[in-house]
C-alpha cells in the first residue's frame, strides 16, 4: 500500500510543475515531469524554464516536508546547441546544480548530444 499512498502525496508536485506550462512537446502531449518514485526528471526546451520549473517542483516538494538532493541533482543539455555554455541552475537556497554529460535516470544513461528528429 505504501507505493500507492506515496503517488497520491507527490502527485502536487506533479499538478505544481504542470501548472508553469513550460516543457517539451512531442506531437501533441507536452511534458515537463516524469516521475517514478522519488526520482524526478525535468523537461523544459530552454534553461530559463529549466529553472522556473526547478522553483516551482522544488517549493511543491517542500511544502510536503520533503527536499530536494541537490548534491545527486544535475543538468544535461541536449539538441543543437547541446555543447554551448549554459548559465548555472540554482536551487531555491543557491546551491548550483552541475551540467553534465550523461546521467542515469532509472538504471538507463542518457548522453548530451545532438538529437535528429525522425518522422
Amino acid at each position: 500500500m505504501s507505493p500507492q499512498l506515496f503517488a497520491v502525496y507527490i502527485d502536487d508536485v506533479i499538478k505544481a510543475v504542470q501548472s508553469v506550462g513550460i516543457g517539451c512537446c512531442m506531437r501533441d502531449v507536452c511534458l515537463n515531469i516524469i516521475l517514478y518514485a522519488d526520482n524526478i526528471l525535468l523537461l523544459s526546451p530552454s534553461v530559463e524554464g529549466l529553472q522556473q520549473i526547478l522553483t516551482v517542483c522544488e517549493t511543491a516538494i517542500n511544502s510536503l516536508g520533503l527536499c530536494l538532493n541537490y548534491r545527486k541533482s544535475v543538468c544535461m543539455r541536449v539538441g543543437p546547441r547541446y555543447s554551448a555554455h549554459c548559465v548555472n541552475i540554482k536551487t531555491i537556497n543557491g546551491n548550483v546544480l552541475n551540467w553534465v554529460n550523461e546521467l542515469r535516470y532509472l538504471g538507463v544513461f542518457y548522453r548530451a548530444t545532438l538529437c535528429v528528429a525522425r518522422s
